[in-house]
């Protein structure tokens, strides 16, 4: 999850007008979060068994990801 939100950081941030107003954040938020394109997701969706196993390496502990 946190690395789709990077991705939504990544991309609000890039634009080039910045939002005066929190109605203006929420509606370019929602811009964003609506043209994440559903390879992205599934590219996500699909490093998790990776990510999981990681984790159960370092038995909790740090992992590169």
């Amino acid at each position: 999850m946190e690395h789709l939100w990077g991705e939504v950081k990544r991309r609000l941030y890039s634009q080039s007008e910045k939002s005066r107003s929190k109605k203006k954040l929420w509606d370019k938020l929602q811009d964003v979060w609506n043209d994440i394109e559903r390879n992205i997701c599934t590219n996500l969706i699909n490093s998790m068994p990776a990510l999981i196993q990681a984790v159960l390496d370092a038995e909790g502990g740090y992992t590169r990801y």
